[in-house]
């Protein structure tokens, strides 16, 4: 079913009443007026371009199949972030996991540290993030010996009498 859509009409209320009616074009006028602040929010989080570029398009595709969830007769913004957020931390659990299997315990423990922190919702992401990217980057530049030894001692529970040995 396809409705006669006037692209002048902006308001979220008009926009949602026309979307859940059938009008394709109403879905993207609200896309148009709300993937900038969606996309902010995934690109805050994860500090990942590629990444919140695809989840923007997974949050809007939520959004499009479940609009008739949206309970509001004020902005949809608050509903698309809270989605947003969700597909974010869908996102960082699934890096734990990848990270573990590709790259080791290290990696892993730093994107579970980073996920417990993200599901805190923590006003204080940002700071955590520069905190954990520092840490990534001593670690990193550490000898190949000296990494495995702090992955060891930290990480594997060995002694520093038996990483001596």
């Amino acid at each position: 079913m396809s409705l006669s859509f006037d692209p002048s009409v902006t308001d979220d209320s008009t926009l949602i009443r026309l979307a859940l009616a059938g009008s394709r074009a109403a879905f993207e006028g609200l896309v148009r007026a709300h993937h900038g602040a969606v996309r902010w929010q995934l690109l805050r989080t994860l500090r990942d371009a590629a990444a919140a570029d695809d989840l923007a398009q997974e949050v809007f595709l939520h959004a499009f199949r479940h609009l008739d969830r949206f309970r509001g007769d004020e902005s949809i913004r608050p509903w698309l972030i809270g989605i947003a957020r969700n597909k974010a931390k869908e996102f960082v659990r699934a890096e734990v996991r990848r990270k573990g299997r590709e790259q080791g315990p290290l990696a892993m423990l730093l994107a579970r540290w980073r996920a417990e922190r993200l599901e805190e919702g923590t006003d204080e992401a940002e700071e955590y993030e520069r905190t954990l990217a520092r840490l990534r980057d001593c670690i990193g530049a550490l000898a190949p010996r000296s990494r495995q030894v702090i992955e060891e001692h930290y990480f594997r529970s060995r002694t520093l009498e038996s990483l001596g040995q």
